[in-house]
């Protein structure tokens, strides 16, 4: 067994690409919830994250992993480097994302907002924000956040692909953020 490569040998990593091919996910899920944890941590300290943020790049390492694998685009070598080279770059991919938005505390002190600006007329812009958004980024947010669907659900649920609800959310999210933002500013 290789610690580097998923504990697999290469006999059963080439068993992994095959029952990929033949639509069995087990392994690879399997894979996915053995590592989560360990990659997750190792980002969130390695790149001073948050748990959210590090949850969310890990995430989206294995689906790109997945894809790669049914692509046959990684060969077997050292899976885990590879793994935490995708999640490094899915973080400076969301970094780059975000740099209209605020998403740190910094961020928000620099647009003058203050933790006492935050009471019950912010939760009404938070509502009327929302409101504003279609009924498409509604019904997604409610599914996500409310009735704590993972994306695989929301996508059968909405008919569309797993990462379609994952794009679909974080545009949301940002559109969201941008109302809101819009509606404290004009208070």
């Amino acid at each position: 067994m290789n610690d580097k490569n998923w504990d697999l040998t290469e006999a059963e990593f080439q068993q992994l690409i095959l029952d990929l091919d033949r639509g069995n996910e087990r392994p690879f899920r399997s894979i996915f919830t053995k590592n989560f944890v360990k990659y997750r941590n190792y980002i969130r300290s390695d790149m001073n994250i948050s748990y959210d943020d590090a949850s969310d790049v890990v995430t989206e390492a294995f689906v790109k992993m997945h894809r790669f694998l049914t692509e046959r685009r990684v060969e077997y070598g050292n899976l885990e480097a590879y793994t935490l080279r995708i999640a490094r770059n899915e973080y400076l991919m969301l970094l780059r994302k975000r740099k209209q938005l605020p998403e740190t505390d910094a961020d928000f002190e620099r647009l003058d907002i203050i933790d006492e600006e935050y009471d019950d007329s912010t939760m009404e812009h938070f509502e009327k924000a929302f409101g504003h958004l279609g009924t498409d980024c509604r019904d997604l947010l409610k599914l996500h956040y409310f009735e704590k669907k993972a994306h695989r659900e929301i996508g059968q649920t909405l008919n569309i692909s797993e990462d379609a609800s994952k794009t679909r959310m974080k545009v949301c999210r940002n559109k969201l953020r941008e109302v809101f933002l819009k509606f404290l500013k004009t208070e």
